[in-house]
């Protein structure tokens, strides 16, 4: 069974974009910058290509980016995309890999109940994001996000990242952290251990 229909345009590596079709005859077409332009259509039925075969462009503009059920779960979880519209919903439509989205994000995505009739997650969609959350966060899905704090406490009152220190959100180990601003900071100052 289809996962997913996707391309990846790599036109412009290492910025990439995608290309989705999400339902039978959603015909989307991409524009290269020579003029040139491949198209996804079949939705979760099919899988159609259509592009000039004389200058096709794979590999080098475009490379495909499908998903089946009987891929291993780690390779879904790496390539599966999401839809968005920005934080705002006013964004043209942009997809991006659940991957790379913020846990903040993730987590929205499932505590959202506003999809309708016939558009909630499907249930790889939710495992996905469960287990994304699960390794980021060392087993348990965060109700707040938790920030790195200096040692001693009781002198700095300052997290790694910059947001004010409360009981509630800041640790002084490791242990539990999931800001992520905090966790790419780890490496760089030796006084906050």
């Amino acid at each position: 069974m289809i996962i997913q229909n996707a391309i990846m345009i790599v036109e412009d590596w290492p910025e990439v974009k995608f290309v989705k079709s999400s339902h039978v005859h959603d015909f989307r077409t991409h524009v290269f910058k020579d003029g040139t332009e491949v198209s996804v259509d079949g939705g979760y039925d099919y899988i159609k290509r259509a592009y000039p075969s004389e200058k096709s462009g794979y590999g080098t503009k475009w490379i495909e980016y499908n998903l089946d059920d009987a891929e291993p779960f780690n390779v879904i979880k790496g390539k599966l995309l999401w839809g968005t519209r920005g934080k705002d919903g006013k964004q043209p439509l942009k997809y991006v890999r659940f991957i790379d989205c913020e846990s903040e994000h993730l987590q929205s995505i499932l505590d959202y109940t506003g999809y309708g009739k016939g558009k909630e997650l499907s249930k790889i969609q939710k495992d996905v994001i469960k287990s994304i959350l699960y390794d980021r966060n060392r087993g348990c899905i965060p109700e707040t996000i938790i920030h790195k704090s200096i040692r001693p406490v009781w002198i700095h009152r300052k997290t790694r990242c910059g947001v004010p220190l409360t009981k509630e959100n800041s640790r002084t180990r490791w242990y539990n952290v999931t800001c992520r601003e905090c966790l790419s900071k780890r490496n760089i100052d030796s006084d906050f251990e």
